[in-house]
This record gives C-alpha cells, sequence and structure tokens, in this order.
C-alpha cells in the first residue's frame, strides 16, 4: 500500500490492514473513552517478503466499551496483531453515532470493544526495514 497521508480513520477501514503489526503499548484513556495503541504499521511488503516499509503509528479507538480482553502471554510480552475485524454496526443508544464491534486478533489472544470509530496517526517518514518492526 503507498502512503497516501498520515491520519487514518474508520473511513479507510477497508484499505487497511494491522497484519502482523506489532502493539508496543495499550492506554486506557478512561476520562475520554478512549484505548490508543503504539503499533509498527507495515505500510508495504516487498512480494518476496525479504523489505517491509514500516511505521510508528498511534492507534486510537473512540467512545470504547463493552471492552473484553482475553490475551495468554506464556513465556512473551510480544503482542502481534493477525486482523483486525469489524462487524455489528449499530446506533448508539441516544441515537446519534454510529459504533461498530472491533475484535483485534492476536498471536496472544484476542481484544474485543465497541466504538464509534478510530484516528491512526502515522509517522510522515516510513522506513524500509529487513524486518516488520523498527522498534522503539
Amino acid at each position: 500500500m503507498e502512503v497516501e497521508k498520515d491520519i487514518w480513520t474508520e473511513k479507510d477501514f477497508d484499505v487497511l490492514g494491522w497484519h502482523d503489526a506489532t502493539i508496543y503499548s495499550i492506554v486506557f484513556d478512561y476520562p475520554n473513552y478512549q484505548m490508543i495503541f503504539d503499533t509498527d504499521y507495515i505500510l508495504e511488503w516487498k512480494s518476496d517478503l525479504t523489505q517491509y516499509r514500516v511505521t510508528k503509528s498511534k492507534l486510537i479507538f473512540n467512545n470504547i466499551h463493552g471492552l473484553k480482553i482475553s490475551l495468554d502471554f506464556g513465556m512473551t510480552f510480544e503482542i502481534i496483531i493477525m486482523d483486525i475485524e469489524r462487524s455489528d454496526k449499530r446506533y448508539t443508544p441516544n441515537q446519534k453515532f454510529e459504533e461498530w464491534k472491533y475484535k483485534i486478533i492476536t498471536e496472544l489472544g484476542e481484544i474485543e470493544f465497541y466504538a464509534t470509530g478510530f484516528t491512526m496517526w502515522t509517522d510522515k517518514l516510513p522506513e524500509w526495514s529487513n524486518s516488520q518492526v523498527i522498534g522503539r
């Protein structure tokens, strides 16, 4: 995927893909009903899987509720996203906003919640890497 912009939203969901994105931290911003993921987002893969164009990103979900987390870390602290699914579109109880059920599927389990949307901020300077991570 080519970088078209550095701010993405739920309107871009169908063109985004988080497969193999590494999560470095999860922040629960309770006063603002947000959940924030610090990730490495893979913008582009070489066809032979030897190089990846990777950028740092913040993925911020808005108006979170119904949060369920089922992760089994075992002997690791590394969280890698396999996919993010979106389903069950409905209106909020006040009928003012649409919300979706999001499911973040990782190698360690799942994070599931409802949110009215998200914003993903990416670094303006992605870098080519021999790895799918650029680290922190």
